[in-house]
């Protein structure tokens, strides 16, 4: 009765049952005495790696024989599993993200009913399409940080996981232009610029960093740091305008502008009529 006929295990030492009608008879186990009891016989196997070819033979005492097989897969080697997607370190921008976990399994196979994926701890296998060699299907995920779980065994139960650890983030960094302010005036050349930024989930990407001045581009003039850059120029009196944009890590773009105003600054002699005395 056990094990079935081409099934698969991960223990070494087997142990073969079965029933018998006749109490009488003796029963061999390849070429081994097995014990009889109660109708039913039982004996210990030591199972070499693959297949295992299990005879057994019982005879009564009029020499009448009958004789039966199954073969058992030993199999102690777990599966191999990886996941193709989302790749570990991944920073996304995309709240839909695409799932593909891949495994084999050299002799008995991954069992696909033993396939186990989670998001965070919950499991989410039924949004998958499980098949003998890949899980595979599209999620959607919130913003933030996120652990993708796998587990599997194959046919001999023999276990193996993975996991991924991946980021989601939606949001634009925060990006201000803090001098000169939007809609400001003054009277002061060189202006001061100072740009601030941040991002709290996947973090700046600097090198994204780009400046333009009246339509030029000045980022090489600013000394940029990890959360702010200034520079200083000579502006002519007038109307001005300020473009930055920047990145995250995640690839997502803030833009900001200020447009500002430089008045000119009379610096001839002083008017007569404010700097005259009062006629007596």
């Amino acid at each position: 009765d056990t094990p079935a006929d081409l099934s698969f295990t991960n223990q070494p030492r087997a142990t073969i049952s079965g029933t018998i009608d006749d109490p009488s008879a003796s029963v061999n186990v390849n070429g081994g005495a097995a014990t009889v009891s109660g109708g039913r016989f039982t004996a210990q196997l030591q199972l070499a790696p693959c297949w295992n070819t299990v005879s057994v033979q019982a005879s009564d005492a009029c020499s009448n024989t009958s004789a039966a097989g199954v073969r058992i897969g030993l199999d102690t080697t777990p599966p191999a599993v990886g996941i193709a997607a989302p790749v570990s370190g991944l920073l996304s921008n995309r709240a839909t993200q695409h799932v593909l976990v891949q495994y084999s399994d050299d002799f008995s196979g991954v069992d696909p009913a033993s396939v186990r994926v989670s998001l965070d701890g919950s499991d989410v296998t039924a949004n998958l399409t499980v098949g003998p060699a890949a899980a595979e299907g599209d999620l959607t995920i919130a913003e933030g940080a996120h652990t993708l779980r796998v587990d599997l065994a194959d046919r001999a139960t023999n276990p193996a996981s993975t996991a991924s650890t991946f980021t989601v983030d939606l949001t634009p960094p925060a990006l201000t232009i803090a001098s000169p302010a939007d809609g400001s005036q003054g009277n002061v050349s060189p202006v001061s610029v100072i740009v601030t930024y941040a991002d709290a989930v996947s973090g700046v990407d600097g090198s994204t960093l780009a400046i333009s001045l009246d339509g030029t581009d000045v980022t090489s003039s600013f000394a940029a740091g990890p959360v702010s850059a200034g520079g200083s120029f000579p502006l002519s009196p007038g109307s001005h305008q300020l473009q930055v944009s920047i990145s995250d890590l995640a690839g997502n773009v803030a833009q900001a502008t200020s447009s500002f105003s430089v008045k000119a600054v009379y610096n001839g002699p002083p008017d007569p009529v404010q700097v005259a005395p009062p006629n007596d």
